[in-house]
């Protein structure tokens, strides 16, 4: 079976939708500034990952979401999509354009242990002004501490992955 190049969901599904929770809920709050990037290929196929504000104007997403095996930029748009929380309802969405021509600094994935980053630039607006940004640390999670990812596995609405960690 030939890849994609793109990543894959694989195994069994231990996510809660985000929907689920109480708006005031903690996973909800430390869920706002999480996003889903939206990109076209070149071929014309489209493909999704997952995307967090890191300032008003940039987001972290991977470099697979960009990048085919040889590290070509295989995509020619991409669109960032706020709040999309249950399938079909936009009403509570907000959209951005995303520059994923020229990324702001990028990690090469590959290797083993090779950082899979990309910095975009947000061209249209200021997410960060309306859905904040997540706070980044270098540290470690600390071993029998919880752990909770919130993430927009294939496109689909946001889930929240949460457990122990080891």
């Amino acid at each position: 079976m030939e890849s994609s190049g793109l990543e894959q969901v694989v195994g069994g599904d231990d996510t809660t939708p985000l929907n689920q929770f109480n708006p005031q809920d903690l996973y909800r709050q430390l869920a706002r500034p999480v996003g889903r990037l939206s990109v076209e290929l070149k071929s014309g196929k489209s493909a999704y990952c997952t995307a967090a504000i890191i300032s008003d104007d940039l987001i972290l997403s991977n470099a697979h979401c960009l990048l085919d095996a040889t590290g070509r930029n295989v995509v020619r748009s991409g669109v960032l999509s706020m709040g999309y929380l249950t399938s079909g309802i936009t009403e509570e969405t907000e959209q951005f354009e995303v520059d994923v021509g020229a990324p702001v600094e990028i990690g090469m994935p590959g290797a083993e242990g090779a950082p899979d980053y990309a910095i975009l630039r947000v061209t249209s607006g200021d997410p960060g002004q309306t859905w904040g940004s997540v706070r980044l640390s270098s540290l470690a999670p600390l071993e029998g501490g919880s752990l909770a990812i919130m993430h927009h596995p294939l496109g689909f609405p946001m889930v929240v992955s949460a457990g122990g960690f080891r």
